[in-house]
């Protein structure tokens, strides 16, 4: 039986921290809600939100939390929201009336939830320490290239000085106090700061997905950071798979919807409806098929390399191909310097195979009726162009 696929959501935090900015929450939690079987909001991050957010969540979503496609998390020996946030206020030194009345708020949001996810805080907090261990007291590449030895061993002194106080664990908060006050006595220049502040923030998220046994949404803020310079011996970062803008870049090419707004337009009954709809399952699995291989381009450099040498041969028997060559020179982009031309390269390619097919136009009164009869024409066309390309990519391996 498949393991409930549980997107961990950043979205709303990164925010917050003004690490993202302008953010569609509508767009992506319907888009996420049609990848995933469930998307866990953390109480932490919900406390942080603005009255009026908790009521637009309230007010378009609040089925999605009645039925558990919205979900959230609380520690492994807490049994509800009320625990857990009851906690938090002990805790805290800053616990207002204002999040008082937000921490009703939410556990409103979750009324008809009996049981809640559980939440290993223990592994949460060693899988941060372990990531940023990794990262300095193995004296990354990354760093290296600039921190210098006597900057590293700064960094590992004071490390070792939180854990012989907290024990093995070192949270996101003891690490930004630390660097927040080499900054101060300028012992980290602004660069190495923003360096280690960003990958506080990677490796915070990154263990707040494995904390709740989640995957983490995807957000161009990690891509950008390499997050995979993060990564052990686990196979975890942020994916295309679960990039809202992504979904919807393949369902206009293959002209299943003209644009983002289609996806805006569907109510919560109708996204239910998709969810349990056959052809939707069939196509989510093609979907997932197709990402993995772009994936593969964006995360593979010598696979990448070498599939950009050598496509343009191999594609040009398909009447529906365009050169690669000639779409980066359009799109005025190296390959060398961007991990997702090939990606986006396949996009164009999806687009020529499915224009050159012949597919009804009738109107559809309803979204939702458009979307689905239009998936049920084109998943096999889908299924043959992605045979297609994979095939291609096995002859240039």
């Amino acid at each position: 039986m498949r393991k409930d696929l549980v997107i961990y959501y950043p979205y709303f935090e990164l925010e917050k921290d003004k690490l993202i900015q302008g953010t569609d929450h509508e767009f992506n939690l319907k888009v996420l809600s049609l990848i995933c079987d469930s998307v866990l909001l953390p109480p932490s991050h919900l406390l942080d939100l603005s009255f009026s957010s908790l009521d637009f969540l309230k007010v378009k979503f609040k089925p999605f939390f009645d039925n558990q496609i919205f979900i959230t998390s609380v520690g492994n020996y807490q049994r509800n929201l009320n625990e857990f946030y009851f906690e938090k206020k002990l805790q805290a030194v800053d616990w207002t009336k204002l999040k008082e009345k937000k921490s009703y708020e939410i556990i409103e949001l979750f009324s008809n939830v009996d049981n809640f996810k559980k939440r290993d805080i223990i592994r949460q907090s060693f899988v941060f320490y372990e990531h940023l261990r990794d990262l300095v007291l193995t004296e990354n590449e990354y760093l290296i290239d600039i921190f210098s030895k006597r900057k590293i061993n700064i960094l590992e002194e004071e490390i070792d000085r939180i854990l012989n106080k907290n024990g093995f664990l070192l949270s996101k908060t003891d690490f930004d106090v630390l660097i927040n006050n080499l900054k101060k006595s300028r012992r980290l220049n602004p660069i190495q700061y923003r360096t280690l502040k960003d990958f506080s923030n990677s490796a915070y998220y990154l263990a707040g997905g494995l904390g709740n046994n989640s995957i983490i949404g995807y957000s161009s803020y990690f891509q950008n950071l390499k997050i995979s310079s993060l990564k052990t011996n686990i196979e975890y970062s942020p994916t295309i798979l679960y990039d809202p803008r992504f979904f919807c870049d393949v369902l206009k090419k293959l002209k299943v919807i003209e644009s983002k707004e289609d996806i805006l337009k569907l109510s919560i009954e109708d996204i239910n409806n998709l969810r349990q709809s056959v052809a939707f399952r069939k196509f989510i699995l093609q979907y997932n098929k197709f990402c993995k291989l772009c994936q593969q381009t964006i995360d593979n450099k010598n696979l990448r390399d070498k599939v950009a040498k050598n496509i343009d041969l191999k594609i040009k028997t398909y009447k529906w191909a365009i050169s690669f060559s000639s779409f980066l020179a359009t799109l005025g982009i190296l390959v060398s310097q961007n991990n997702f031309a090939l990606s986006l390269y396949f996009l164009g390619l999806l687009e020529n195979y499915i224009s050159d097919l012949n597919f009804s136009h009738k109107f559809y009164a309803n979204t939702i009726d458009k979307i689905r009869c239009r998936l049920i024409e084109r998943i096999d066309p889908f299924t043959g162009f992605f045979l297609n390309i994979e095939q291609v990519i096995k002859e240039i391996e």
